[in-house]
């Protein structure tokens, strides 16, 4: 039996990783998910509509309606019923922002790794073509420079000047 691809391996373990987190999250945020979820189906939208318009049509065809127009009664139930549901939906925005960010530093981690093992990969290759004879700055002048480990402190802190300087001219 041959094993898995690594991108099917890749998968598995993303998949994995996910199912775990779901299975620690508390019963809040799992009916925040599902409140979530259901809220922005077509079925929501057409419950509600047709809970309006039944609302409405019985109130203003009875002869003693129990919430007579402007129908003060049904506009405190969607009040109510609408802060509720936007603190279900905020907590699961939240709940994903923390995904994201979680997988934001999932993949600057491996960015940095892969970053590592290229420089080292480019230093061995470097040493053997010197071994052979062959002038490695020649072939390519940035190879010094790739050789040299990334800096992410000084990375970081030119990003942050370059956006700084946008800003200002954007500002002006």
């Amino acid at each position: 039996m041959t094993s898995p691809s690594p991108e099917l391996r890749n998968i598995r373990e993303i998949v994995r990783l996910e199912r775990e987190k779901r299975g620690t999250s508390s019963l809040f945020d799992r009916m925040a998910d599902w409140i979530s979820g259901y809220a922005s189906r077509p079925s929501f939208i057409a419950l509600h509509l047709l809970w309006f318009s039944s609302w409405i049509a019985i109130n203003v065809l009875i002869a003693h309606p129990f919430d007579a127009p402007p129908f003060n009664l049904l506009m405190l139930a969607v009040s109510l019923e609408a802060i509720i549901l936007t603190a279900f939906v905020l907590r699961a925005q939240g709940r994903m922002s923390q995904q994201v960010e979680r997988r934001a530093d999932i993949d600057l981690q491996i960015n940095l790794l892969a970053e590592q093992e290229l420089t080292a990969i480019l230093r061995v290759l470097c040493s053997v073509g010197e071994r052979v004879g062959i002038d490695v700055a020649s072939c390519d002048p940035r190879v010094e420079q790739f050789r040299a480990q990334t800096d992410v402190r000084v990375i970081a802190a030119e990003l942050d000047n370059e956006r700084a300087a946008a800003d200002d001219k954007g500002g002006r």
